[in-house]
C-alpha cells in the first residue's frame, strides 16, 4: 500500500515487541495490516487454524500453571486444572526443573518496558531471577512440538530483545542499580524436551550489535512508504490476511509453522498501566 511521496509517520505511541518485529521481518504487508491499519481478520477459519488455536490454549494453560507454582500456590490445587496427558507431562517436568527458583528473588510474568530509538519496547518475561550479588537470569518456557537448533534460537528476535531491553531498562529493577550486559543470561526451557534447555550468555558486544539492529528496524519502519507482501508464499498458509493479498482463502492442510508457540502470549497491553517493576 502506498501513502504518497512522503513517509507515513509512525505514531510515537506505537509500542514494539518481539512479535511485532517478527511479523515485520516475515511479511511487511502483514505488519502494516495488523499493527498500522489494524485491519480485522478476514480469512476463513479452517481445521488447521483451529488446531493451532488449541495448541495455543494448551500453552497458555501451562504458562498459567507455571506462574501459579512460582507464586507459591499449592501444587495440589494447580493440578486440578490438568485435563490432558500432555499437560500433565509438561507439569511434572516443569516442577523438577523449576523447584530451585522457588526460594530465589524473582519476578514472574514481568512486563519490562524501555526506550529504543525514541520508541517504547516491551518484553513479557516468564521469569526473571536475581542471583546475588549482581546476576540476572531470564527464563522462558516453550511448548514447541520440536526444539529448534541452537543457532536458530540464538537469532530469534526474543533472544536479542529481552536481554538488551533488560540492560536498557534495568535501572527500574533495583533502586540506584544499573544492569550491564555481562550480568545477564537467558535460558529457554522446552516442555516437550525438558532436559534440552538452551542458555545464552549476554555480552557488551552483543548488546551493542542488538541496539544497532533494533534502531535500524525502527528507522526503517518509521520511514516506510510501502509495505510489500513477502515473496515466500509458504508464510501465507496460516496468515489471517491471505485472502486480502490474493494468496488463497483456505488455510494450509497441515500444521507446519511451530513458530506460533514461540511468539508472545500477550498481544495487547494497557501501557498506561505499566509501571516500574522491583524485586
Amino acid at each position: 500500500m502506498h501513502f504518497g511521496s512522503k513517509p507515513m509517520p509512525l505514531n510515537r505511541k506505537f509500542t514494539f515487541s518481539q512479535q511485532k518485529i517478527h511479523h515485520y521481518l516475515e511479511c511487511q504487508r502483514r505488519f502494516e495490516l495488523k499493527y498500522i491499519l489494524q485491519q480485522p481478520w478476514p480469512a476463513i477459519r479452517s481445521q488447521p487454524v483451529i488446531e493451532m488455536e488449541r495448541q495455543m490454549l494448551e500453552g497458555q494453560q501451562f504458562h498459567l500453571m507455571a506462574q501459579q507454582y512460582l507464586s507459591s500456590i499449592d501444587p495440589v490445587l494447580i493440578e486440578t486444572q490438568i485435563n490432558s496427558e500432555k499437560l500433565n507431562n509438561w507439569w511434572q517436568s516443569f516442577i523438577s526443573f523449576s523447584n530451585s527458583f522457588l526460594t530465589q528473588q524473582k519476578q514472574i510474568e514481568t512486563q519490562l518496558v524501555g526506550d529504543i530509538a525514541g520508541f517504547r519496547f516491551i518484553a513479557i518475561l516468564d521469569l526473571l531471577v536475581f542471583q546475588p550479588p549482581d546476576h540476572f537470569l531470564i527464563l522462558d518456557w516453550k511448548t514447541n512440538t520440536q526444539k529448534p537448533n541452537r543457532s536458530i534460537i540464538e537469532q530469534q528476535i526474543q533472544t536479542r530483545l529481552y536481554p538488551s531491553l533488560l540492560v536498557t531498562a534495568g535501572s527500574s529493577l533495583l533502586p540506584n542499580t544499573s544492569v550491564s550486559p555481562a550480568q545477564v543470561e537467558m535460558t529457554y526451557w522446552f516442555a516437550n524436551h525438558p532436559n534440552e534447555y538452551e542458555t545464552f550468555i549476554y555480552s557488551k558486544s552483543k548488546y551493542e550489535e542488538d541496539l544497532i539492529f533494533f534502531e535500524h528496524i525502527v528507522k526503517e519502519i518509521s520511514q516506510q512508504t510501502d509495505f510489500p507482501k513477502t515473496e515466500k508464499e509458504s508464510r501465507c498458509k496460516f496468515c489471517e490476511y491471505r485472502s486480502l493479498c490474493n494468496r488463497g482463502v483456505q488455510a494450509g492442510e497441515s500444521i507446519e509453522n511451530d513458530e506460533i508457540n514461540w511468539q508472545e502470549k500477550i498481544e495487547t497491553i494497557d501501557f498506561d498501566q505499566v509501571g516500574e517493576i522491583s524485586f
